[in-house]
């Protein structure tokens, strides 16, 4: 089966709503947003994306026929420059090492971020509602010791590595 880039992009809308359901914030941040339009480019592969914001949600478009008079924000930036962004660095140190370029409402990047990457969703209760109370606090009890064992290697290698370097 072919998946069409409108299909994929459907896709991530559906996911992103449902996402964007399950935290009591979004409504919020939804609305603080509601009317902006962001288009953001990348530059390796090209690829230009409009999000469209309103009170329940985002739209997501193809945004290479979209005119930059047309939107509040437009964005560009490399795949790593957008891993640096969505990992939390700062738009300021981004523009000013010359890895990002921004034009139109600059607050709008901050928003999207905030809106899409502090979601604060109760998985443990949505796991309820498919598996039941019990096996789902299980699941997430496990789940928690297995994060906090994985951060915990990861600082010791970190720091193994450091004093093998250093």
């Amino acid at each position: 089966m072919l998946v069409t880039p409108t299909l994929l992009l459907a896709g991530c809308e559906r996911t992103l709503k449902a996402l964007l359901s399950r935290d009591p914030a979004a409504p919020t941040r939804l609305a603080a947003l509601a009317g902006s339009r962001l288009l953001v480019r990348l530059e390796k592969p090209h690829l230009a994306l409009l999000l469209c914001y309103h009170a329940t949600g985002v739209d997501l478009q193809h945004g290479d026929e979209v005119e930059e008079t047309d939107v509040d924000a437009v964005v560009e930036l490399t795949p790593e420059t957008l891993s640096e962004w969505l990992s939390g660095a700062s738009i300021e140190r981004l523009m000013f090492d010359g890895k990002l370029a921004v034009r139109g409402r600059i607050h709008l990047l901050e928003a999207t971020r905030d809106l899409l990457f502090d979601l604060d969703i109760d998985w443990e209760s949505e796991l309820a509602r498919w598996l039941g109370d019990m096996p789902a606090h299980s699941l997430a009890v496990g789940i928690r010791r297995a994060a906090r064992w994985g951060l915990r290697a990861k600082d010791e290698l970190l720091r193994d590595v450091m004093e093998y370097v250093v």
